[in-house]
């Protein structure tokens, strides 16, 4: 499997990330195993675990067994650990908006996370963000004593809107900061508004790795051809009020005569897709079973040809976009303070060190 660096770390990682999200609800402790064994065997090093809410402090049971399963598949054979960059997620949310209360529960989280993939180190902490929070430093200042401390070795965000990208690189340059090497935000032929546009353009200048979430749009692109005989759950009813109108089933039809023509899957065509912008550092795949690893190793190895990515490329353009996805990353009129950070020319970036620090 192909390898592209992670932000400024000099750090190789597979084109395809494999997210856990599924592990315990949709797959039990077999099926999960065979998932990271088939996952492995095909030369993938990028394994992302789920979040886990730090809404009230607790943290739900089932949100726990991702981790869980991970540490236990490591626990078997501990000499991979050194192949892997095992990455995890927590959730921030409005009770961290205090120094005090950013520091401890995004500490807290990661100690449990630590026990739970029987490790001493995460590579990678992705940081969910809540559109509520509004003080950064806190949560930055947080994760940097992590990485000082060798609990983590980087960080990144997802949710982030755009300013807050600009901000945070601005803040760990005036205060000698940790700052983030990674952004996850969805990305597919049914996410593909101008924004995205902006989002690699703002990756590009800070060297910012940006991570595909749902490059199957929640397994849209992939669920047609699978003759799913039982009555729709919430899951694809919300999949079918987001996608399922003319112009979404108008892309979808496209993604499969490419398919057929190929002789592959569509869930290979629009992975290729996605893979095929190399401003894309990584697609975290969502397996339920192990055939679905070897569709998306299919998918990293297919190579679209000029004619095929512009039919891709008209049918994306004519879908719809999604109203929601220009608040994400709207500025808010009050951040006076935001505004003048991102208004600041920036140092050239080096690259990452050995402890995160990113600041000359």
């Amino acid at each position: 499997m192909k390898k592209r660096i992670l932000g400024r770390t000099g750090i190789g990682v597979s084109e395809l990330c494999l997210g856990t999200m599924n592990f315990g609800w949709a797959t039990n402790r077999e099926e999960s195993t065979a998932i990271l064994d088939r996952y492995h065997a095909a030369g993938g090093n990028f394994i992302l675990c789920s979040a886990v809410d730090m809404a009230d402090g607790r943290t739900p049971d089932w949100t726990t067994l991702p981790e869980t399963y991970v540490g236990e598949w490591l626990g078997h054979a501990p000499a991979r650990r050194e192949d892997l960059l095992v990455a995890s997620t927590i959730t921030l949310s409005p009770g961290t908006d205090t120094a005090q209360a950013a520091t401890e529960r995004i500490a807290a989280a990661c100690a449990a996370s630590l026990r739970r993939l029987r490790s001493d180190h995460i590579d990678l902490l992705v940081c969910r963000w809540h559109p509520a929070l509004a003080p950064l430093e806190p949560v930055v200042a947080g994760l940097t004593r992590l990485v000082q401390r060798g609990a983590i070795r980087y960080f990144g965000f997802a949710g982030f809107p755009l300013w807050r990208v600009v901000e945070s690189v601005a803040l760990a340059q005036r205060e000698n900061l940790c700052r983030l090497e990674a952004l996850q935000t969805p990305y597919s032929l049914l996410e593909n508004a101008a924004k995205q546009e902006q989002t690699f353009q703002v990756c590009a200048d800070y060297r910012v790795s940006f991570l595909a979430q749902s490059p199957l749009a929640d397994g849209f692109l992939a669920s047609r051809n699978r003759n799913d005989a039982r009555p729709a759950d919430a899951r694809t009813r919300r999949l079918q009020a987001l996608y399922g109108h003319a112009r979404g089933l108008a892309l979808l039809a496209e993604v499969e005569a490419i398919a057929r023509s190929r002789g592959v899957s569509p869930a290979a065509v629009a992975l290729a897709w996605v893979l095929d912008n190399a401003q894309v550092t990584t697609a975290v795949l969502g397996a339920q079973h192990p055939w679905q690893v070897d569709d998306a190793v299919t998918a990293a190895g297919l190579t679209l040809t000029a004619r095929e990515c512009e039919r891709l490329r008209v049918a994306a353009r004519n879908h719809a976009a999604n109203p929601g996805e220009r608040a994400l990353h709207a500025r808010p009129a009050t951040s006076s303070r935001a505004h003048a950070w991102a208004a600041r020319p920036l140092r050239r970036e080096p690259a990452a060190s050995a402890d995160c620090f990113a600041v000359s």
